[in-house]
């Protein structure tokens, strides 16, 4: 997300604390943001949330809570990642054949 801002923004670098407004951003800039987020991260998010989480870190923890349901398979994924790796050589065999 730092990347994308800094890219945005045409700053060097982007700290968890930076301000977006602060930082040179205004709306027309916000609003390339946003595109910028859905395609390369696929995540949605609206410029209200960020008028209202302009700070990078409160940003990021608002685009986590509200794409929550994309978090929840990969926790699932990981489970079943854990339960594989405790399985022995034999127990994985007999699953794929």
């Amino acid at each position: 997300m730092a990347a994308v801002w800094s890219d945005v923004l045409k700053v060097g670098q982007v700290g968890r604390s930076d301000n977006f407004f602060e930082l040179g951003g205004h709306s027309l800039l916000a609003v390339q943001m946003l595109v910028r987020v859905r395609e390369q991260l696929q995540r949605e998010v609206g410029l209200k949330d960020l008028f209202e989480q302009p700070v990078l870190a409160d940003f990021c923890a608002t685009l986590h809570e509200k794409n929550g349901e994309s978090d929840h398979a990969l926790d699932e994924l990981t489970k079943s990642l854990e339960a594989l790796k405790r399985l022995s050589a034999e127990e994985i065999d007999n699953l794929i054949a």
